[in-house]
């Protein structure tokens, strides 16, 4: 009785939300997942305004959870307005709750009829790289309502429907255990002719190389597939699944995973090459006083992203066209600035950014409350260089103390093999010492930090 009450209850919800006029989330760039958003790559987000005619304008608040593992990279306009676009992120990182203010306008008269169920703007996120495997992220708006125009106009509140993803991020991977069952025997082969063909080469499923890649016998770090299962099978860690995982599953036969395998390598540690860090562009400026500066930047075209920060600025706007690669920024602060700089750093999605001038920029000045235009030079394009990992004595550690050498001050997290987050550690510049029996029984483990990450074992 109990399930078929729920069955009629999905029903009329699935009734009502086909004819409420409702807000939807809709994914736009290519997965075979569309339920999965991957660590290190944007997806993107066409909001629509759905089962709605003549709106002329929307707005509303969209919240959504994970806001420590997924930023706001940019966003573009849609049928519903060219122009009249606002968007402000009040996200709080610390707490990881997303909130991004939006309001967007045909700019036409609300006595005139606007559009039918528009799409009303089209969002991107990039997804960090330290978010953890298997973590979802909702999405959902609040006090969303559409303006309807006409001889009478109105406005109209509309029924957001939530948008549920799932986080892959990296998985740990013995190379030959295809199935992801810790042995390593004839069914590995099944799997690996289950996706064979499928990665970056070609095929439905898209595939991520392993770096660095081995096929010793030891966890490795891998990104994973939108069809999580294909992430094992790659056994060679190539991004293709080829004849030659099939090799390695021979290689490797008969082998079997226990909770306290030795993790070789430098250090005795896996180490994941860590990525060249944001490159970071200094603006000269020519006043003082500043509270709020907008600057229109030149920058390499077609960058697949482009995510902008600066330390002691709040980004009020950030827009980036791939094909005249022209960005616009919008900076404000609470306080006036006095500096004749500022620092911003660019977040590219790997690619490099070599040169950049200022085609314009204005200020806001503090004291007058004047907007004026003023010069202002890029001084120095720095690229980050890569950064030193942590290192862990000893390995395997062979009683409750754990040694974590560090040449910078951070905060290291530990994962389980399985993704679940199990503490936090502040390192200080030299030599760490944590007794970590307490809490860690025997077996393999993740330390991550912003720049690393490193596996561990515990063996007594």
């Amino acid at each position: 009785m109990m399930r078929a009450w729920s069955v009629l209850c999905l029903a009329a919800l699935a009734t009502i939300a086909a004819s409420a006029q409702v807000l939807r989330f809709v994914r736009t760039d290519p997965a075979t997942n569309p339920t999965a958003i991957t660590a290190t790559k944007l997806f993107g987000l066409d909001v629509i305004a759905d089962s709605i005619a003549g709106v002329t304008a929307v707005s509303f608040e969209l919240r959504y959870s994970g806001a420590q593992y997924v930023r706001l990279a940019a966003w573009k306009p849609r049928a519903l307005s060219r122009q009249s676009v606002y968007v402000i992120d009040l996200s709080d990182t610390a707490s990881g709750n997303g909130s991004i203010h939006i309001g967007v306008l045909s700019g036409q008269p609300s006595s005139q009829p606007g559009m039918d169920s528009p799409t009303v703007l089209h969002l991107d996120f990039v997804v960090l790289p330290t978010a953890p495997h298997g973590a979802l992220i909702q999405f959902d708006a609040r006090n969303a309502e559409a303006v309807v125009g006409g001889t009478t106009p109105v406005v109209v509140p509309l029924q957001p429907i939530p948008l549920v993803l799932r986080i892959h991020s990296f998985v740990a991977v013995y190379p030959g255990d295809a199935n992801n069952d810790g042995r390593v025997d004839q069914r590995d082969f099944s799997t690996v002719a289950l996706y064979l063909g499928q990665g970056t080469g070609g095929g439905a499923l898209r595939g991520y190389r392993r770096q660095p890649a081995s096929t010793l016998w030891e966890p490795q770090l891998a990104l994973a597939w939108d069809d999580e299962q294909a992430t094992y099978a790659d056994c060679d860690g190539s991004g293709d699944i080829t004849l030659g995982d099939a090799l390695v599953v021979k290689l490797n036969y008969d082998s079997i995973r226990t909770a306290a395998e030795p993790v070789h390598g430098g250090q005795g540690a896996f180490v994941q090459s860590p990525p060249v860090g944001p490159p970071s562009i200094t603006i000269a400026l020519t006043e003082q006083r500043i509270q709020t500066i907008a600057v229109e930047l030149a920058l390499p075209a077609h960058l697949e992203s482009l995510a902008i920060t600066a330390a002691g600025w709040t980004l009020d706007f950030v827009h980036y066209d791939t094909s005249s690669g022209r960005a616009l920024c919008i900076a404000s602060s609470a306080a006036p600035h006095d500096k004749p700089s500022i620092s911003l750093h660019i977040e590219t999605d790997g690619q490099k950014v070599e040169t950049a001038t200022v085609v314009a920029a204005y200020a806001l000045l503090a004291d007058s409350r004047t907007i004026v235009p003023i010069s202002a030079m890029i001084s120095s394009v720095t690229q980050a260089s890569e950064p030193t990992c942590p290192k862990i004595n000893p390995q395997p550690a062979s009683s409750d103390d754990l040694f974590i050498e560090s040449s910078q001050a951070t905060v290291a997290t530990i994962y389980a093999r399985d993704g679940r987050m199990l503490a936090h550690l502040p390192l200080n510049v030299g030599t760490n010492r944590y007794t970590l029996g307490a809490f860690l029984p025997n077996g393999a483990y993740w330390l991550h930090t912003d720049s690393c990450t490193l596996a561990f074992t515990i063996a007594r």
